[in-house]
């Protein structure tokens, strides 16, 4: 991957990353989005979408046009909001505001490491980064989060 492709890469992530949490986080203050979230089988369905754009994307995206790819993305960044809104009723906000900043800590490591050692990562990219990011963030929240109950 180029110095100039792997900065672009990053940025994507990272607003793809706030896009997520930003949502999730306007859900969790709106009670009656939460409510009619989750007291409905509307929960469901937007897992089903959310699987459904990320297979999309991850079949389609070197295929797409840019404009394409970017819209699907920033959806699917709202789309993974709306199911990340649970964790914010779970867990503490201090718990997650913690535990995201390590795992992001961790990430940049990981990210200075490729970026200096000029490991070919032109099979990543935004989307794989993203997905990486939310997982080991999800992990972590559950090893070392404090629960509300």
């Amino acid at each position: 991957m180029s110095n100039k492709i792997f900065p672009k890469v990053f940025m994507w992530m990272f607003i793809g990353l706030l896009i997520s949490f930003g949502t999730g986080y306007f859900v969790y203050n709106n009670p009656n989005m939460l409510y009619n979230i989750f007291s409905t089988s509307m929960y469901y369905i937007i897992i089903i979408v959310e699987l459904l754009i990320v297979i999309f994307l991850s079949a389609r995206i070197q295929k797409m046009n840019p404009l394409t790819a970017m819209i699907s993305f920033v959806l699917y960044s709202v789309v993974t909001g709306l199911t990340l809104s649970i964790v914010f009723v779970m867990f503490e906000m201090s718990s997650i505001i913690y535990i995201f900043l390590i795992t992001a800590f961790v990430f940049l490591i990981f990210a200075l490491l490729g970026y200096f050692t000029k490991i070919d990562l032109s099979n990543i990219g935004a989307l794989d980064l993203y997905l990486d990011f939310i997982n080991i963030f999800l992990r972590l929240l559950n090893l070392f989060g404090k629960n509300k109950n």
